[in-house]
């Protein structure tokens, strides 16, 4: 039996002589097919998670965004002074230490120290709830 295949697209056709006289034609596929439609689901199974997933991303930080933007708006005011007195007391305290200025061994030595109970610990002391950002 002599074959000769020949292809035509995605298909193989096998020509086979019979013994009997005449030729067979069967047809054989070879898969590509197949495997063409198997992969563009599983793709189009990947792609569509991954949107999902993109899209509860962007959901999740739109509103992550917007409480924290409220606490933010809320706290703020609790980490700026709403007086001049702290400005006044770090001035008052910038003057005592620039009077007391000495110039000894090649260098300007502030001779003044702050002590720990001082009006601008007093004053620019924060609650205890609310935290540091600065």
């Amino acid at each position: 039996m002599d074959e000769q295949p020949t292809s035509e697209g995605n298909i193989r056709y096998v020509v086979s002589e019979r013994s009997g006289g005449g030729y067979v034609v069967s047809e054989m596929s070879t898969g590509w097919t197949e495997m063409t439609r198997t992969v563009k689901e599983v793709d189009e199974g990947k792609v569509k998670d991954c949107k999902e997933d993109i899209d509860t991303l962007l959901v999740f930080a739109g509103l992550f965004s917007a409480v924290m933007t409220a606490f933010l708006i809320e706290s703020y005011q609790l980490l700026i002074p709403s007086d001049t007195t702290t400005i006044i007391a770090l001035l008052t305290q910038m003057t005592l230490q620039s009077q007391s200025y000495t110039i000894g061994s090649g260098f300007v030595n502030a001779t003044i120290s702050i002590p720990a109970n001082s009006t601008i610990a007093h004053i620019v002391r924060h609650p205890d709830y609310c935290p540091l950002v600065h």
